[in-house]
């Protein structure tokens, strides 16, 4: 079979907007280039794509089953054509993250990411014990996302991404409701739970 990337174009646009002159329109070709392409393409698949009445143009079963088959080939070929810009421009074709911080965090600037460079694929890994930095240190991700703590390492660039704001909750039955503001120095009279990086020993 000889049919070409441009004939299953040019279905897929004829398919979509149900009418040859709306896809000739959409594609900047003529109706006359876009009925000739896909009376071809039929001829190579011996077979009948399209329904055409005088009002609209429909797909026949064989049609509809071909289309699911073309759609795919053409986002294929697109992400294709994404990646080979990507290794042009030297974008990564993979980042790999250890996150510190509780996801909902930074979902919103890796969705932001995710829309920007379509073509790179995120690796987040769990961080042992919040031991992000030695992740880091170590190879194993490209990037850390931690609480803020000063890194013992000239081999670690540190950037402040911003702020977590972290608030203490008590009961209304807590003797601490009654002091408001609540000091450092009232809470250091109750007991702590602390969280954090494994202590080095």
């Amino acid at each position: 079979m000889k049919y070409s990337f441009e004939q299953l174009m040019t279905f897929e646009q004829v398919a979509k907007s149900g009418s040859f002159s709306s896809a000739a329109r959409q594609m900047k070709k003529s109706q006359s280039s876009v009925n000739m392409a896909m009376s071809n393409l039929e001829l190579e698949l011996n077979m009948v794509l399209f329904e055409r009445t005088p009002r609209q143009v429909r797909l026949t079963p064989e049609g509809e089953v071909l289309r699911e088959y073309v759609k795919t080939i053409l986002e294929r070929c697109h992400a294709f054509d994404q990646r080979v810009a990507a290794f042009n421009q030297q974008i990564e074709s993979h980042v790999s993250l250890a996150i510190e911080l509780p996801y909902i965090t930074i979902a919103p600037v890796l969705y932001e990411f995710s829309m920007t460079f379509p073509e790179v694929d995120i690796h987040i890994k769990e961080p042992f014990r919040g031991d992000v930095e030695a992740m880091v240190k170590n190879g194993e991700v490209d990037l850390g996302i931690a609480l803020s703590h000063s890194v013992d390492s000239d081999k670690i660039q540190f950037t402040q991404l911003g702020k977590v704001i972290m608030v203490h909750v008590v009961s209304a039955t807590h003797p601490l409701a009654q002091h408001i503001p609540v000091s450092f120095a009232d809470l250091h009279n109750w007991r702590h739970i602390t969280f954090g990086s494994q202590e080095k020993e």
